[in-house]
């Protein structure tokens, strides 16, 4: 939906998008790193154990194994978004100027602007509900992140937090305190990114209902459009069967009636 030949909703919803995205990858990524220099950087200050209770002997390599994969993962989607964005904020000035128009008449014009539409309405419901589950995703990291640095004490039961089981015992105050100090800056980050997420989302719903609007529009106007071609043709049809119809009437009529 649009003002004019300028689709305004779909501006102001490409923006959210945007600026979610930049906040995103920006605090998503440092918030990973964070984690992973919580366990780098205290690695010989604690010992670590499974649910089973055996020792693990390199915790910030299996650390890293996660966070580096997610990191590249939220920097990868960003790029994506980017051009995805881009993707539809050209079709929304499309169908705009399509409904601007009005010009249904050609068949060639009814099929693209409709089929680029619908194409348009159909990723941005899957991207919506993608964005919901990292919405939900980054909340979670949030409170893990948040839930582990105003933990008091030097040991640390994984299971307490919705993780995998296991143990994190440190070997002084000191340790456990600046272990905590790194989760304090991941989640700080992560609530950035949770609140990010939710800005994503909120255009990501609003392009939906632009695109989903458009397409209404385009499918009624088309469906209108074909309906007065019809009754023209019908008019011509009519009006050329009622002259035939007269004058052939009185092409019959005797020269003594004039």
């Amino acid at each position: 939906m649009g003002t004019g030949p300028v689709p305004v909703s779909s501006l102001i919803a490409v923006l959210l998008i945007c600026i979610g995205i930049g906040l995103f990858c920006g605090t998503g990524y440092v918030g990973c790193q964070q984690v992973y220099d919580a366990f780098n950087s205290t690695s010989t200050g604690f010992t670590a154990t499974n649910s089973s209770g055996k020792k693990l002997d390199n915790l910030p390599k299996e650390v890293k194994d996660v966070t580096n994969p997610v990191g590249i993962s939220i920097c990868c989607l960003s790029g994506f978004m980017v051009f995805i964005v881009i993707f539809f904020l050209f079709q929304a000035f499309m169908a705009t100027a399509a409904i601007t128009r009005e010009d249904y008449s050609s068949q060639k014009m009814i099929c693209g602007t409709k089929g680029w539409t619908i194409v348009s309405v159909v990723l941005s419901y899957l991207l919506t509900i993608l964005w919901m589950l990292i919405f939900a995703g980054s909340f979670y990291c949030f409170l893990v992140t948040y839930m582990i640095s105003s933990h008091e004490g030097t040991d640390y039961a994984w299971s307490a937090y919705g993780l995998k089981g296991g143990e994190l015992k440190f070997s002084s105050d000191g340790q456990a305190e600046a272990f905590r100090d790194y989760m304090k800056q991941a989640y700080t980050m992560f609530a950035i990114c949770f609140g990010s997420s939710f800005i994503v989302l909120l255009g990501m719903v609003n392009l939906t209902m632009c695109h989903s609007a458009n397409l209404a529009h385009i499918k009624t106007s088309s469906q209108w459009q074909i309906y007065n071609d019809r009754k023209s043709r019908e008019m011509v049809e009519l009006n050329t069967y009622q002259n035939t119809g007269m004058t052939t009437s009185t092409s019959h009529i005797p020269l003594s009636t004039y």
